[in-house]
Formats: C-alpha cells, sequence, structure tokens
C-alpha cells in the first residue's frame, strides 16, 4: 500500500512539473526581459513609451507568439523591439516604429514567421548564425532585412524603404516581392541562391550578387531604374526575365558578365 501511494505521488508530482515545464506566460507589460526557455504570448496591442529594448531574450528556446497583436515603439531612432539570443521563434503579428524591429547576436538562431515589420529603421537586423524568414510583409524605414550571415528568406514582401534584402554568403531568397524601394531589391553574397522572385520599381539594381557567383534562377525583374541584374564571375543566370530596366538603355535588363554561364533568359 505505501508503494502505491508513493507512486501515485511520484506521478503526480511528475504531471505537475511537466505543466509547469510547458505552460505559456503572459506579455501583458513593456519593456519585458525573457530569461528562461518556452513560449510567451500577448493577448493584446502593446505600446512602448520609452527608448529602451522592449522585449529582451537572453534565454535559449523561446517562442515569441504574438497572437495577430501589435508591439509599437517610440519610433525608428529608438532603440529595438525584440533581441533574441540562440533558437528564438518570432511569429504570427506586428512590430513596429523601432530602430530595429528585431536584433539578433551573432550566436542566435532566428526564425520569424508570419510578421509584419512595420516603419523600423531596419525591419530585421542580423547578425544570427542561422537565419530563417517566411511569410513576412516588411515596408517603411530603411533596411527590410540585413545580414552578413546566411539567411534562408521566403515568400516574403518587401517594399517602400531604402534597400529591400541585403544578406551574407551561402543565403537562400526565394519566392519573395521585392518592389518600390528607393535603393537595391535584393543583394547576396557569393554563393546565394536568388530564385523565382519578382522585384520591380526599385530605383538602383534590382538583383545584385556580389563577392563570389551566385545562381540567379527564375527571377521576374522589370522596371527598375538601374540595372535589372548584375552579377560577379561565374554565376549561374537562368530562366529569369528581365525588361523595361536601366531606363532603356542596351545591355542593361541583364548586365554583362563574360565568364558567367547564362542559359535561357527573356532579356530583350
Amino acid at each position: 500500500m505505501k508503494s502505491q501511494t508513493l507512486l501515485k505521488s511520484l506521478g503526480i508530482l511528475f504531471c505537475l512539473n511537466i505543466s509547469t515545464a510547458w505552460a505559456d506566460t503572459l506579455i501583458s507589460t513593456l519593456p519585458f526581459n525573457i530569461t528562461s526557455s518556452g513560449v510567451y504570448y500577448l493577448t493584446d496591442d502593446l505600446a512602448s513609451a520609452g527608448h529602451g529594448i522592449t522585449v529582451d531574450i537572453s534565454a535559449e528556446d523561446v517562442t515569441i507568439d504574438l497572437r495577430g497583436h501589435t508591439i509599437t515603439g517610440g519610433g525608428s531612432n529608438s532603440y529595438d523591439g525584440i533581441i533574441v539570443n540562440n533558437n528564438v521563434l518570432v511569429k504570427d503579428g506586428t512590430i513596429r516604429n523601432f530602430g530595429d524591429g528585431i536584433h539578433s547576436y551573432p550566436s542566435a538562431n532566428l526564425r520569424a514567421i508570419n510578421l509584419h515589420l512595420i516603419e523600423n529603421f531596419d525591419g530585421i537586423n542580423s547578425s544570427a548564425s542561422s537565419n530563417y524568414i517566411e511569410s513576412c510583409v516588411i515596408s517603411g524605414g530603411s533596411r527590410g532585412i540585413i545580414s552578413n550571415t546566411p539567411v534562408t528568406v521566403i515568400n516574403t514582401v518587401i517594399h517602400d524603404l531604402v534597400n529591400g534584402i541585403e544578406v551574407g554568403s551561402g543565403s537562400t531568397v526565394m519566392g519573395n516581392q521585392v518592389y518600390n524601394n528607393t535603393g537595391v531589391g535584393i543583394s547576396g553574397g557569393a554563393g546565394s541562391n536568388i530564385k523565382n522572385n519578382v522585384v520591380y520599381d526599385n530605383y538602383i539594381t534590382g538583383i545584385n550578387c556580389y563577392s563570389g557567383a551566385c545562381t540567379i534562377v527564375g527571377n521576374t525583374v522589370y522596371d527598375n531604374y538601374g540595372a535589372g541584374i548584375i552579377s560577379t564571375p561565374n554565376s549561374l543566370i537562368d530562366g529569369n526575365t528581365a525588361y523595361g530596366n536601366g531606363n532603356g538603355f542596351p545591355g542593361t535588363n541583364i548586365y554583362p558578365c563574360p565568364s558567367c554561364t547564362f542559359g535561357l533568359n527573356h532579356a530583350p
């Protein structure tokens, strides 16, 4: 009997510990510091009255679920909306009017999914070792996504900024719409795969590959004031449609690259 009672007690304690470990935590006021792993969520729109970090995540393995709500800062000259550490997911809401909407440390592993980042100086500013950005909308401010490390950007809309996407070597930029920026639409470092994007009405260049060969395939690039596609030597440029770029000057839809490999592109 005593052994059965002990086993029942241990079972209840175990269940309580599991429940506590997985309990979600409400973010009800700002600023908010996260020092423990877990899931954190909003039930209302929140505004930050100050100019410091709004949500500071020093813990690893954290999910921020905005649940359709908005975090608002004090202006694009204020500090950052969310600062992340390693293995952080931020999803399903709006971050607006900060210096950086999301800023990640170099050691971080950032995932940003289904976010609206509006009127921040930088939408996402990351030097993280791994970045994954999907199904976001980034507009207003200076730079949409800025990183000197590899980034995966998928199915994201970026518009009405200075530069749209600026990412480091080995990045994947696929299926995005990038338009109406006053600088460059997409800029990728050596070894980047830039595929199936629609890039138009940017003032300087539509797609620019720098510092080494890239794969630029299947993009539609049109009506950019500068060149449509510019790449460094030894890049693969195939299956792209480029027209109306470079203010009508010949050779500016796809800029000449003698050592690049060209497939079948439509670039009159």
